[in-house]
């Protein structure tokens, strides 16, 4: 068999541990998707979020914004959930987010009630608008049916917005999810509940230019001691600031009124009046109904962003990427001629689930993205707080592949046990 295998690559692939994982029919996003089975699915999302929101009011913002940053990455797929080296979590522009104990927390209340049915991505998309109406904010439908994504990778998130960009390379990347730059406008003024640290603003008020004052001149001059005394020019970066003065904790279109007197906090938002292309926009959403009515339906557009089907999404069971325990290991992936998709094999992730009590394997599955890799010879050498060796197979001469799901994989050979706590790997 080896000599017919061609070696195909070599990968990091992450061992995520869980007790199982279901898989359902790809389905488009529908209003009451879950009110057949589960039909708490929305009240217990939004009590959770309630119930983080009296302890830290922080989580609305954070919460708002990890929907907004996972949509724009693969689509709303939850992908900005998964840990690991070189996951969209780790890229910095996601370095600052928060809130990934309520979904997990979310998730956990909904396995105990509807053990594998409702997605984190429809969890991140229900607790977002949970958040928006926690800081009196408006109500919308949110439909729901997404499928949760399999790939996260910190170098796609290039697709989001950069606070410096202009408006023209902002219309182009909303463009580019399908969204039109008055929903641009329109999903930035977010921001009402947002904060940003001094470092992403900082240099409008010291080095922007080499005459004046040396601030950027969109700036009011009334505003700009007021920033600086939030953010000296030595001072913390980190610290955090409102992007919505004199309103920060409140939902409203206070924001916009803010950009026309020249109080953005963020050179990006400022654009978004100083630009005549969006301007107008900014002017129609200067009334808190205007803003309302269409910050609800902009969401539901974006919220529909790349929604994954067939193989390319699952249901997770156990969310297992906030809190949890993963090793890491180089695996060699070969495919035997004839037996692969006639399509590019980019990305696989081998999920083993473990007995969280006695730590031996219970069930070995192989998900990938649209192909299957029909031979995976596994060696494992040294695993975080693991040793042994294992083979696993995908398909074979004798079993070939039908469709587009792949055969249920077979542990061919197995032999692992606990290392010792003192030789325990971190």
């Amino acid at each position: 068999m080896e000599s017919a295998c061609l070696i195909q690559t070599s990968l990091l692939v992450f061992l995520l541990l869980s007790l199982s994982v279901s898989y359902v029919h790809c389905q488009a996003t529908s209003v009451g998707f879950y009110s057949k089975s589960c039909p708490r699915a929305e009240s217990i999302v939004r009590s959770t979020v309630q119930a983080h929101f009296q302890s830290n009011p922080t989580v609305a913002p954070g919460l708002l914004r990890m929907h907004f940053h996972d949509c724009f990455v693969q689509g709303c797929d939850a992908s900005v959930l998964v840990d690991g080296p070189n996951t969209e979590k780790t890229a910095g522009p996601n370095l600052g987010l928060r809130g990934y104990e309520v979904i997990d927390d979310a998730k956990t209340k909904l396995e105990a009630a509807c053990p594998g049915v409702v997605s984190c991505a429809d969890i991140l998309a229900l607790a977002a608008r949970d958040s928006v109406v926690l800081t009196n904010g408006p109500n919308w439908q949110v439909p729901t049916g997404r499928k949760d994504g399999r790939v996260s990778l910190a170098s796609d998130t290039t697709d989001l917005p950069g606070f410096t960009e202009s408006i023209d390379a902002q219309k182009k990347k909303f463009s580019a999810k399908g969204l039109n730059a008055q929903d641009l406008v329109t999903l930035v003024g977010g921001h009402t509940i947002g904060t940003s640290a001094c470092q992403f603003f900082q240099y409008r008020l010291y080095n922007f230019t080499t005459t004046g004052n040396g601030a950027d001149p969109t700036i009011n001059p009334s505003f700009l001691p007021q920033l600086r005394a939030l953010c000296p020019q030595n001072g913390d970066a980190t610290r955090r600031v409102g992007l919505d003065t004199g309103s920060q904790n409140r939902f409203d279109s206070s924001f916009f009124s803010n950009l026309r007197t020249g109080r953005g906090v963020l050179e990006s938002d400022q654009k978004l009046w100083t630009d005549a292309s969006t301007r107008s926009f900014v002017q129609s959403l200067l009334g808190s109904n205007a803003f309302n009515v269409q910050f609800g339906k902009s969401m539901v557009k974006m919220s529909n962003i790349g929604l994954k089907s067939g193989t390319q999404g699952e249901i997770r069971k156990c969310l297992g990427f906030y809190g949890h325990p993963r090793v890491v290991l180089d695996v060699e992936l070969t495919k035997l001629d004839g037996l692969l998709y006639p399509s590019s094999c980019g990305f696989g992730f081998i999920h083993f689930f473990l007995d969280g009590l006695e730590w031996r394997v219970a069930q070995v599955a192989l998900q990938f993205l649209e192909c299957c890799f029909t031979v995976i010879r596994l060696n494992v050498n040294q695993l975080q707080g693991f040793e042994g060796r294992k083979t696993l197979i995908c398909g074979s001469r004798d079993e070939p592949i039908e469709g587009r799901n792949p055969s249920r994989p077979r542990l061919l050979e197995h032999e692992m046990r606990r290392i010792p706590s003192g030789r325990h790997r971190g």
